[in-house]
Formats: C-alpha cells, sequence, structure tokens
C-alpha cells in the first residue's frame, strides 16, 4: 500500500509542478481542449487512489460469505425459473426443427 500511495503521491506531485511553467500555464490557458484533458487526468488519477484506497481498506471484509451466497441465491433463482422459461410459449421456436414451419414444434 505504501507503494502505491508512495507512487500516487510522486504523480500528483509532478502534476502539480508542471502549473511552475509558464509556458505550460499559457498552454493550459490558451488550448481549451490540452486542460480539458489535463483536468480530466487529474480527476481519473484522484478517482483510482481513492477507489485504491478504498479497496484496501475493504480487502478480506466476507468475500467468500458473498460469493457464497451469491450462488446459492443464483442456484436457486436458476431451479425455480427453469420449468417457467422451458414452458413459455414464446420459446417454443427454439425447439422447432430446422426448415420445419411456423407451426411445427418439436416434442
Amino acid at each position: 500500500m505504501a507503494v502505491f500511495l508512495g507512487m500516487a503521491g510522486v504523480m500528483i506531485t509532478g502534476w502539480a509542478s508542471m502549473f511552475a511553467s509558464r509556458t505550460f500555464l499559457w498552454t493550459f490557458r490558451s488550448w481549451r481542449f490540452f486542460a480539458f484533458m489535463t483536468v480530466a487526468a487529474a480527476v481519473l488519477l484522484a478517482a483510482a487512489i481513492s477507489l485504491g484506497v478504498a479497496c484496501r481498506l475493504n480487502f478480506g471484509k466476507g468475500l467468500p460469505e458473498y460469493r457464497e451466497f451469491m450462488a446459492t441465491l443464483y442456484t436457486l433463482f436458476a431451479a425455480h425459473h427453469a420449468d417457467l422459461y422451458l414452458s413459455c410459449p414464446r420459446r417454443a421456436w427454439r425447439r422447432t426443427r430446422v426448415g420445419a414451419g411456423y407451426g411445427e414444434v418439436l416434442r
């Protein structure tokens, strides 16, 4: 985590130090697209840092239990809805023979 925060700090410091240059300031003020891209990169960098810290702080807090619960829930849902899906008249076209007419359904 310290390496990640250190690299993020170096990137933010480098980005902020560009504003000390008169040439960069002139370019930033003159070209709106360049200014937009610079600000967008800074916002995305800040978002990546904050999400990285949030992920690190929440690491190991119940992901296996959540995945097990979701697998159980999916199994129950699939078992309950399989009969409904197969008996739906709209799905009859999936059971037709190749080349068969619209009314000929395989049984």
